[in-house]
């Protein structure tokens, strides 16, 4: 359970767990420490290692057209490995999209890693980034592709394969010719 609230120049967020009897109040007077909620997330997850963004967090603003004040869609931690991967965002640059301890989380070089809250089975919203990551299925079931939507703008980003340290190894179909080349 949880709430946010603001007052010029204030923001607030309480989030309370029954169960493990655990309350973060979160009070900021400064608009640089970030969003109270992601600070709270933070803290519930020292407490409560298991506990990921997706069952603390309310869905957020519409900004992208989002869902406010609908309940965000809860995906298992193992439904998110299928869109892990390196995807190409612009010119050689490119975007990797991870499942980490049941967070959908993504970054360019040289950035911090962000959060994705989803807004349904296939789509994810970064309200800090204000971009929205559609993910689209081939007909094996496999990431094609990601529609991402910022602002006004959409565009489609190519999957370009797996994170390295996914992949395994598998023995040379044709070592003979192997050792030729």
């Amino acid at each position: 359970m949880s709430h946010d609230g603001l007052l010029s120049g204030y923001r607030t967020y309480i989030a309370r767990y029954l169960n493990e009897r655990l309350t973060v109040i979160v009070l900021t007077n400064q608009s640089t420490f970030g969003e109270p909620d992601s600070i709270a997330n933070g803290v519930v997850r020292e407490y409560l290692p298991d506990v990921t963004d997706y069952l603390v967090s309310t869905a957020h603003g519409d900004e992208l057209g989002g869902s406010l004040n609908l309940p965000t869609p809860i995906i298992k931690p193992d439904a998110l490995v299928k869109f892990a991967g390196r995807y190409e965002f612009a010119n050689n640059k490119m975007l990797t999209v991870e499942a980490v301890k049941g967070r959908l989380l993504a970054h360019l070089p040289g950035s911090e890693n962000d959060v994705y809250i989803p807004v349904s089975d296939l789509v994810f919203e970064c309200a800090e980034e204000a971009m929205r990551l559609s993910f689209v299925m081939g007909q094996k079931g496999e990431v094609t592709h990601i529609e991402v939507q910022d602002y006004d703008s959409k565009r489609k980003v190519p999957r370009i394969g797996p994170l390295p340290h996914t992949l395994t190894s598998i023995p040379d179909p044709d070592g003979a010719r192997t050792a030729e080349v």
